[in-house]
Protein backbone atom coordinates (compact mmCIF):
# COMPACT_ATOMS: atom_id res chain seq x y z
CA UNK A 1 0.00 0.00 0.00
CA UNK A 2 1.39 3.38 -1.06
CA UNK A 3 1.46 6.04 1.99
CA UNK A 4 -0.78 9.05 1.56
CA UNK A 5 1.47 12.66 1.55
CA UNK A 6 0.12 15.81 2.17
CA UNK A 7 3.31 18.04 2.08
CA UNK A 8 2.20 22.34 2.49
CA UNK A 9 3.95 25.13 1.86
CA UNK A 10 2.48 28.39 3.77
CA UNK A 11 0.86 30.34 0.91
CA UNK A 12 2.01 33.33 2.82
CA UNK A 13 6.01 32.26 1.82
CA UNK A 14 7.36 30.97 -0.89
CA UNK A 15 9.98 27.85 -1.37
CA UNK A 16 13.12 28.38 0.43
CA UNK A 17 14.87 28.58 3.48
CA UNK A 18 11.88 29.97 5.10
CA UNK A 19 9.55 27.33 4.44
CA UNK A 20 8.46 24.45 6.33
CA UNK A 21 6.11 21.76 5.73
CA UNK A 22 4.55 18.41 7.19
CA UNK A 23 4.03 14.85 6.41
CA UNK A 24 0.87 13.69 7.48
CA UNK A 25 0.65 9.84 8.73
CA UNK A 26 4.20 9.89 8.66
CA UNK A 27 4.53 6.87 11.21
CA UNK A 28 1.52 4.39 11.43
CA UNK A 29 0.09 3.09 14.68
CA UNK A 30 2.66 0.45 14.78
CA UNK A 31 5.67 3.06 14.65
CA UNK A 32 4.28 5.44 17.32
CA UNK A 33 3.24 2.53 19.50
CA UNK A 34 6.95 0.98 19.32
CA UNK A 35 7.98 4.36 20.25
CA UNK A 36 5.94 4.89 22.78
CA UNK A 37 6.29 1.22 24.71
CA UNK A 38 10.65 2.02 24.60
CA UNK A 39 12.06 1.42 27.67
CA UNK A 40 14.02 5.20 27.30
CA UNK A 41 10.46 7.11 28.50
CA UNK A 42 11.40 5.73 32.35
CA UNK A 43 14.78 6.97 31.74
CA UNK A 44 14.26 10.95 31.58
CA UNK A 45 15.55 13.93 33.19
CA UNK A 46 15.15 17.76 33.39
CA UNK A 47 15.53 18.65 29.92
CA UNK A 48 18.58 21.53 29.77
CA UNK A 49 19.05 24.19 27.38
CA UNK A 50 22.00 25.61 26.08
CA UNK A 51 23.59 22.46 24.95
CA UNK A 52 27.05 20.43 25.48
CA UNK A 53 29.02 20.86 28.30
CA UNK A 54 27.26 24.59 28.89
CA UNK A 55 23.88 23.14 29.53
CA UNK A 56 21.18 23.90 32.22
CA UNK A 57 18.34 23.64 34.10
CA UNK A 58 16.04 26.31 33.84
CA UNK A 59 12.36 25.92 34.36
CA UNK A 60 11.49 29.30 33.52
CA UNK A 61 12.46 28.96 30.00
CA UNK A 62 12.01 24.99 29.26
CA UNK A 63 10.10 22.39 31.85
CA UNK A 64 10.28 19.25 29.67
CA UNK A 65 11.13 15.34 31.15
CA UNK A 66 13.75 14.21 27.74
CA UNK A 67 15.24 11.03 27.36
CA UNK A 68 17.38 9.99 24.49
CA UNK A 69 16.32 6.98 21.32
CA UNK A 70 19.88 5.71 19.99
CA UNK A 71 19.44 3.33 17.11
CA UNK A 72 19.10 -0.46 17.46
CA UNK A 73 18.35 -3.68 15.70
CA UNK A 74 14.62 -2.93 17.10
CA UNK A 75 14.24 0.66 16.34
CA UNK A 76 16.28 0.69 12.87
CA UNK A 77 13.58 0.65 10.36
CA UNK A 78 12.07 3.69 12.12
CA UNK A 79 15.75 5.87 12.00
CA UNK A 80 15.73 4.51 8.51
CA UNK A 81 12.23 5.66 7.53
CA UNK A 82 13.31 9.15 9.85
CA UNK A 83 16.47 9.88 7.83
CA UNK A 84 15.07 8.93 4.70
CA UNK A 85 12.11 11.59 4.78
CA UNK A 86 13.88 14.38 6.20
CA UNK A 87 16.36 14.22 3.23
CA UNK A 88 13.49 13.79 1.25
CA UNK A 89 12.11 17.26 2.98
CA UNK A 90 15.43 18.89 1.96
CA UNK A 91 15.20 18.20 -1.68
CA UNK A 92 12.23 19.31 -2.04
CA UNK A 93 11.82 22.03 -0.33
CA UNK A 94 14.90 23.95 1.27
CA UNK A 95 17.71 22.30 -0.46
CA UNK A 96 20.15 22.87 2.54
CA UNK A 97 23.89 21.83 2.33
CA UNK A 98 23.42 18.61 5.08
CA UNK A 99 25.49 15.77 6.35
CA UNK A 100 23.92 13.43 8.53
CA UNK A 101 22.01 12.89 12.03
CA UNK A 102 24.69 13.39 14.25
CA UNK A 103 22.62 13.03 17.74
CA UNK A 104 20.14 10.58 19.11
CA UNK A 105 16.26 11.30 18.63
CA UNK A 106 15.02 13.36 22.23
CA UNK A 107 11.53 11.64 23.32
CA UNK A 108 9.90 14.64 25.24
CA UNK A 109 7.65 14.52 27.98
CA UNK A 110 5.46 17.50 28.68
CA UNK A 111 2.83 17.36 31.59
CA UNK A 112 0.22 19.19 32.76
CA UNK A 113 1.76 18.65 36.72
CA UNK A 114 4.62 20.66 35.35
CA UNK A 115 3.09 22.93 33.26
CA UNK A 116 5.47 21.39 30.46
CA UNK A 117 6.54 23.79 28.03
CA UNK A 118 9.51 24.96 25.79
CA UNK A 119 9.54 28.79 25.51
CA UNK A 120 10.89 30.69 22.16
CA UNK A 121 13.96 28.87 21.29
CA UNK A 122 15.54 27.70 18.02
CA UNK A 123 17.70 24.89 17.67
CA UNK A 124 20.17 25.97 15.82
CA UNK A 125 23.45 27.98 17.49
CA UNK A 126 24.72 25.38 19.73
CA UNK A 127 28.41 26.07 19.67
CA UNK A 128 29.01 22.83 21.26
CA UNK A 129 27.72 20.93 18.59
CA UNK A 130 30.37 19.21 16.10
CA UNK A 131 28.42 19.64 13.15
CA UNK A 132 25.87 22.41 13.63
CA UNK A 133 21.94 21.63 13.41
CA UNK A 134 20.46 23.06 10.53
CA UNK A 135 16.76 20.78 9.77
CA UNK A 136 14.75 20.23 12.31
CA UNK A 137 11.58 17.66 12.92
CA UNK A 138 9.04 17.65 15.50
CA UNK A 139 6.94 14.56 15.68
CA UNK A 140 3.39 14.27 17.40
CA UNK A 141 3.29 11.18 19.68
CA UNK A 142 0.37 11.72 21.62
CA UNK A 143 -3.48 12.03 20.52
CA UNK A 144 -4.22 15.90 20.45
CA UNK A 145 -7.40 14.69 22.08
CA UNK A 146 -4.75 14.07 25.17
CA UNK A 147 -3.95 17.20 26.39
CA UNK A 148 -4.91 20.54 26.16
CA UNK A 149 -2.30 23.22 25.52
CA UNK A 150 1.12 22.36 24.46
CA UNK A 151 0.78 23.98 21.53
CA UNK A 152 3.48 24.63 18.89
CA UNK A 153 4.12 27.52 17.69
CA UNK A 154 6.69 29.32 14.90
CA UNK A 155 7.47 32.80 14.77
CA UNK A 156 6.46 34.35 11.42
CA UNK A 157 7.01 38.02 10.97
CA UNK A 158 7.10 38.74 14.44
CA UNK A 159 3.86 36.97 14.78
CA UNK A 160 3.26 33.60 16.85
CA UNK A 161 1.71 31.17 14.24
CA UNK A 162 0.29 27.84 15.41
CA UNK A 163 0.80 25.00 13.70
CA UNK A 164 -1.82 22.08 13.54
CA UNK A 165 -0.65 19.00 15.02
CA UNK A 166 -2.17 15.19 14.66
CA UNK A 167 -0.91 11.96 16.05
CA UNK A 168 2.13 10.94 13.92
CA UNK A 169 2.45 14.46 12.02
CA UNK A 170 6.23 15.37 11.01
CA UNK A 171 6.70 18.79 11.33
CA UNK A 172 9.70 19.66 9.26
CA UNK A 173 11.42 23.33 9.43
CA UNK A 174 14.92 25.33 9.21
CA UNK A 175 16.71 25.11 12.73
CA UNK A 176 17.24 28.74 12.76
CA UNK A 177 13.39 29.21 13.13
CA UNK A 178 12.72 30.28 16.52
CA UNK A 179 9.64 28.38 18.01
CA UNK A 180 7.91 27.14 21.23
CA UNK A 181 6.23 24.87 22.99
CA UNK A 182 3.02 26.49 24.75
CA UNK A 183 2.12 25.18 28.51
CA UNK A 184 0.45 22.08 28.86
CA UNK A 185 -2.59 22.80 31.07
CA UNK A 186 -4.19 18.97 31.16
CA UNK A 187 -3.00 15.84 30.48
CA UNK A 188 0.49 14.67 29.05
CA UNK A 189 2.27 15.56 25.66
CA UNK A 190 4.64 13.27 23.80
CA UNK A 191 6.94 13.89 20.87
CA UNK A 192 10.12 12.90 19.32
CA UNK A 193 12.63 15.58 17.52
CA UNK A 194 15.54 14.72 15.59
CA UNK A 195 17.86 17.07 13.87
CA UNK A 196 19.95 17.07 10.84
CA UNK A 197 23.62 18.55 10.42
CA UNK A 198 26.11 20.49 7.47
CA UNK A 199 28.07 23.08 7.52
CA UNK A 200 27.48 26.14 9.24
CA UNK A 201 25.02 28.92 7.22
CA UNK A 202 27.66 31.76 5.58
Amino acid sequence: MTQRMLWEIPPFSSPGKDDYCYWEGFLDESDINHILARSEWHNHSDAQIGGGFDGKVDKEKRRTNVSWMFPDQNNQHIWEKITHTIWTANRQFFRFDLRGCYEAMQLGIYTEHDQGHYDWHTDSGLETNTVPRKLSMALLLSDPSEFEGGELQVMRAGVPETVEQKRGRAWFFPSYLMHRVTPVTKGIRRSLVMWMGGPAFV
